[in-house]
């Protein structure tokens, strides 16, 4: 039978290891995700470009690349502050999450750069798919 100290330092134990837990779980967002908007960051889209990259490679399909570049965010942000800049920037953002299935891939590079990861898409439809995402961010 355990004594009754063990049982407190299990308890203790335990608590911790909840604690921790917890806290690996936070590291590991903040590690991948942007500071700005609720969105993967540069680091993790270089990761997932990799292991994409050797999953086409091995075992085939086709997959699109996307590459975002907000125009005149310097220019909005001299203009009308970085609290102008941000909203626009969480603006896009929605925009871009909202316009891509769960198989894709959708990251903020820096600034006003995004990348997106198409999965399964065949070459001639990224253009179209392209300019949906330009009409959906322009509204």
């Amino acid at each position: 039978m355990p004594a009754v100290g063990d049982a407190v330092e299990l308890h203790a134990l335990q608590r911790e290891y909840r604690a921790l837990k917890t806290r690996v779980a936070e590291l590991e967002r903040l590690v991948v995700g942007d500071k700005l908007i609720p969105m993967f960051n540069r680091r993790h889209f270089m990761d997932e470009l990799a292991r994409w990259y050797g999953r086409n490679h091995r075992y085939g399909g086709e997959s699109g690349l996307l590459f975002i570049d907000v125009d005149d965010l310097k220019a909005l942000n001299d203009g009308h502050g970085h609290l102008a800049g941000d909203a626009v920037l969480i603006a896009i953002a929605k925009a871009l999450l909202a316009s891509f299935g769960h198989s894709d891939f959708v990251a903020r590079m820096g600034g006003g750069e995004f990348a997106i990861l198409l999965d399964n898409i065949p070459p001639h439809q990224i253009a179209g798919k392209a300019e949906r995402l330009a009409k959906a961010i322009g509204e």
